[in-house]
């Protein structure tokens, strides 16, 4: 019997925290590192994460396309293609639609900045994920490294979960999604590299996918 790939689900009630951003980074990280095919799953409305993908000039990730009622015939066929790691963003929204994506979720990874706001909105998300037994990380994103505030958001995580990894506010970021690439691909040699690399690593070992977060990631 061929079994459903990995599923790593993105998820925050909050907008603007870069769950596109990062599903992209995740997806392309764990492709560098050995475990091709991965391929992508949108299933924000907005289809940010589709519209990225037509922009890129590489075929991979690949992209399976339907929405939250096809996710389980979807990964049956993934599961049968040889895929190993689905990525899934979702909208900033905790609806039954992201309680029935969780479903499906080996483990969640919430983003979140370190904004007051964002940080008041991590606890719904928790409790959302907690309720469906799911496992968990969060990402700090975009943040100004080595500040107060950062440091602080960082310690606020930490009474509700793990902190996967922080990755900066880099232009490195901004100037990859515009072209339908990554900073892994601009500048892999580059800080927002090394930071969109250790976030996989702690992910993809999580997930049980990666057997080191070392430099070698010799996957099971």
């Amino acid at each position: 019997m061929t079994s459903r790939p990995k599923v790593l689900v993105l998820a925050s009630q909050k907008g603007g925290v870069g769950k596109t951003s990062l599903s992209a980074h995740l997806a392309v990280a764990a492709e560098q590192a050995g475990l091709a095919p991965v391929v992508i799953y949108d299933t924000d409305p907005q289809q940010s994460l589709g519209r990225w993908f037509l922009d890129r000039e590489a075929e991979t990730p690949k992209l399976a396309r339907g929405g939250v009622p096809e996710l389980a015939t979807t990964l049956d066929r993934l599961g049968e293609a040889g895929v190993r790691l689905v990525v899934v963003d979702t909208p900033p929204a905790l609806t039954d639609a992201i309680r029935a994506v969780l479903e499906f979720a080996d483990f969640v990874l919430i983003p979140t900045q370190d904004g007051k706001a964002d940080l008041a909105a991590v606890g719904s998300t928790v409790r959302l994920v907690r309720g469906l037994g799911r496992r968990f990380a969060f990402a700090l994103n975009c943040v100004k490294k080595g500040t107060t505030q950062a440091t602080e958001a960082a310690l606020v995580l930490s009474k509700y979960g793990a902190l996967a990894g922080v990755i900066a506010h880099r232009m490195a970021f901004k100037v990859a999604w515009n072209d339908g690439r990554t900073a892994l691909e601009i500048e892999p040699k580059g800080k927002a590299a090394e930071e969109a690399r250790a976030l996989w690593a702690y992910v993809g070992a999580e997930m049980g996918l990666v057997t080191s977060r070392g430099k070698e990631k010799a996957y099971a």
